[in-house]
């Protein structure tokens, strides 16, 4: 074999790879699937008087679509259900507290604004013990840190870069189990905002057990990022702890990550192999 055949054979084999490592473009982006639940599933020990809850991972659309609760004895207590699009949180009330035992509750599936339905989630959980009546204790953010990541967008099957940043809470006590607690995260301040601007939030997530929280945000601006959290037990009471505020400086992601290619950007491969590709082609032709 010549050559130049050997070269267009090596390099048919590197294109044959790309096209293999592509990513397949999803069939469907936005959809909501139900991320989180409060209780989470298998919760032993739930107050009588606690509101069930489903958070969604994007906004939904929310169309009386029923949540269902059933007892281990097949009674059916009445709830009255609600979505807060501000939490995109669906909540089930009900209308008076639960009888001690075993329950299983199901969250419907929900279609986003723009696609149709993610998935739904069935969890179970045990009432028992007292009411929950009185707020949780929580001594707010200790720590913040951050760094970039890229990762492919499901919409568009293009790298996105996105900023993330991990929390350290502090402690936090209930009536209840804490284990019961959802954590709401502010960003108190962001580039661009203003004394004036509200805190807004930004996340929603059970209070993890090991004290370690990460939370994603867009990477479309550098500066100073400033942010606070409370906790909320299953009844609605909010814990104090939101005067502890964190702040990082965040800056511009840069261009390059090194000589070597990052983890975290696997979806590039294909454009690296490539490079490398043509490279040899050139050193061989020139040799």
């Amino acid at each position: 074999m010549s050559r130049v055949s050997r070269v267009g054979a090596g390099l048919g084999l590197v294109l044959a790879m790309v096209v293999n490592s592509a990513p397949a473009r999803a069939q469907e982006c936005g959809v909501p699937d139900v991320d989180s639940t409060y209780p989470p599933d298998a919760a032993p020990v739930v107050p009588p008087n606690a509101i069930l809850s489903a958070h969604y991972s994007v906004p939904a659309v929310y169309d009386g679509e029923p949540v269902t609760l059933v007892s281990s004895l097949g009674d059916t207590p009445a709830i009255n259900v609600t979505y807060d699009e501000a939490e995109v949180l669906l909540r089930a009330v009900p209308l008076s507290p639960l009888p001690a035992g075993k329950y299983t509750a199901t969250f419907p599936a929900l279609r986003g604004a723009s696609s149709g339905p993610g998935l739904g989630r069935q969890i179970s959980f045990v009432v028992a013990g007292p009411f929950d009546e009185a707020p949780p204790t929580f001594a707010g953010v200790r720590s913040v840190t951050w760094d970039l990541s890229s990762e492919t967008d499901p919409c568009t099957d293009t790298l996105e870069d996105r900023l993330y940043f991990d929390f350290e809470l502090g402690a936090a006590t209930d009536d209840a189990a804490t284990s019961l607690l959802a954590v709401l995260v502010f960003e108190t301040e962001h580039p661009g905002s203003s004394s004036s601007t509200p805190p807004q939030q930004i996340d929603i997530q059970p209070l993890p057990a090991n004290g370690k929280l990460r939370v994603f945000r867009p990477a479309s601006s550098a500066g100073k990022r400033c942010f606070a959290a409370v906790t909320r037990d299953l009844v609605g009471f909010v814990s104090g702890g939101g005067n502890a505020e964190v702040c990082e400086e965040t800056i511009e992601p840069p261009w390059f990550e090194g000589c070597s290619v990052s983890r975290t950007r696997s979806a590039s491969t294909a454009g690296w192999l490539l490079f490398i590709a043509f490279l040899a082609l050139g050193r061989r032709a020139r040799a």
